[in-house]
């Protein structure tokens, strides 16, 4: 019951210990007379601890209090030097790799080295040439590193963590987020993909000029895969577009896409391809199937699979495209499709 560190909250304990001692005087042997001083001592205590505060005491304590709230104080005087800004920045990335390392699939750590890499920046980076400006891009066979790894689904933890730091080398390398959210997306990490995808939206919000730069060797800080990630149109279609009717096929190949990987993809569509007995049907499956990869970063494979479609569509006659109706005004109008398939022979 020492004066310092007594608190009220412990009367009711100590008047029970009181009692026990004293139902066990003679067992134990002890003096009554220390147990009447202990009772006494805890009753001066419980009236001190609840007195009001003595005026001097009142006074004692208002210079402290004043101190805190000094014009110093309020005018943020405390704030570390514009100059150090360096520092900061430094020992914000520096809590955000913490943060990985403590838990790679807390969405907090991706979203703080972001703050530490671009709350700072409020215009784009000076032009040189040709919308390029003098920064270094990521190099070439780093990024084909990361991307291969996506293509053939070799991706875990290591990875994004990996493609995190390239981040870090190049603030202005969006795509790099781009991949980063694709893996963590891959992952299950969906909190950490969709944190990641809101920063870049507010970053290019905030400086929008960064939609129209490269690095040095003419690479965009935001290519159209990146853009279409951000804007969140890359896996979705207008209401009007007549892809609309194969939107159960395109989450079918969304979901086998980020689970199982590109290959598993290609085979679907191999399969398709076969199934389909309409050339329409089998075009639509492989554009379907091309905007998807190129937005996964797979851009010269997407390519390849449009140009196949390309030639398929110049190369194939109408009837042949539509199979089905031709066959219903075959049926239906015999005579007048005759007359227009002469019309045009002539």
């Amino acid at each position: 019951m020492d004066q310092l560190s007594f608190n009220p909250a412990y009367q009711a304990q100590a008047e029970q210990a009181l009692i026990r001692l004293h139902r066990r005087v003679e067992a134990t042997q002890l003096d009554q007379s220390d147990l009447d001083r202990l009772r006494q001592t805890l009753a001066k205590r419980t009236m001190q601890a609840v007195e009001p505060p003595s005026g001097n005491s009142v006074r004692g304590s208002r210079p402290q209090a004043d101190a805190a709230l000094t014009p110093a104080f309020l005018s943020g005087s405390n704030a570390v030097p514009a100059g150090n800004e360096r520092e900061q920045r430094r020992a914000v990335l520096n809590m955000a790799e913490w943060v990985n390392q403590q838990d790679v699939y807390d969405p907090t750590g991706y979203q703080l080295r972001r703050f530490g890499l671009w709350a700072h920046l409020h215009a784009a980076p000076s032009v040189t040439r040709d919308r390029r400006t003098e920064l270094t891009a990521v190099p070439r066979d780093i990024v084909a590193s990361y991307e291969d790894a996506l293509a053939s689904n070799a991706i875990d933890p290591g990875l994004l963590l990996r493609i995190e730091k390239s981040v870090s080398a190049a603030p202005y390398w969006l795509r790099g987020s781009f991949l980063a959210a694709s893996v963590a997306a891959r992952l299950e990490m969906n909190e950490v993909a969709d944190g990641i995808r809101q920063a870049c939206a507010r970053f290019v919000r905030r400086v929008p000029a960064l939609m129209e730069l490269c690095f040095s060797d003419g690479t965009a800080f935001v290519d159209a895969p990146t853009l279409a990630w951000m804007t969140g149109t890359d896996g979705a279609e207008s209401s009007g577009s007549p892809v609309q009717e194969y939107a159960g096929l395109r989450d079918e190949l969304v979901t086998q896409l980020n689970q199982e990987g590109v290959e598993v993809v290609l085979l679907r569509l191999q399969e398709m391809q076969a199934a389909y007995r309409a050339p329409r049907q089998r075009c639509y499956a492989t554009v379907i199937a091309a905007d998807l990869l190129a937005a996964r970063g797979l851009a010269w494979l997407a390519s390849d699979l449009c140009a196949n479609v390309a030639r398929v569509m110049q190369a194939t006659p109408a009837a042949q495209w539509e199979p089905d109706l031709y066959q219903k005004l075959l049926e239906q109008h015999p005579a007048e499709l005759v007359s227009v398939m002469t019309a045009v022979k002539d």
